[in-house]
């Protein structure tokens, strides 16, 4: 159901090369799902080698915010890319274990860290021992 007033802000961002970070901050629910979708979409219009989602700035995902993670993970692997997610929040962080996606998903505590680490191949938490 839509969330009356959310609000999201999303940047695409090209810190180095073959590497494209899409930043969310704000609410990434039904009513600001297609300004999420677009975002991403165009990160993988021409593929990079790694596509990171920076929901550090996300205070609410809500389950067709997780869906997008799900198809985007889907896609990236059946192009190649090393698709990553970085700084999610303890509400996104609760909503990805709750439904499992957390499992599914490449964590690293922030970005840099998903990006200083382009040569390893992680694969759940960043934060487990």
């Amino acid at each position: 159901m839509d969330r009356p007033g959310t609000t999201l802000e999303v940047r695409t961002e090209r810190p180095a090369a073959g590497v494209v970070v899409v930043r969310a901050a704000g609410e990434i629910d039904l009513g600001t799902l297609t300004t999420w979708d677009t975002a991403l979409a165009g990160a993988l219009h021409s593929p990079p080698d790694v596509l990171v989602a920076d929901l550090g700035g996300v205070e609410f995902l809500g389950s067709s915010g997780i869906a997008t993670l799900v198809l985007v993970h889907r896609e990236t692997a059946e192009r190649g890319v090393d698709f990553r997610v970085a700084g999610a929040t303890r509400p996104v962080l609760r909503a990805l274990e709750a439904t499992g996606v957390v499992t599914l998903l490449q964590l690293y505590d922030t970005v840099e860290q998903a990006i200083g680490r382009l040569s390893q191949t992680s694969t759940g938490s960043d934060s487990t021992p």
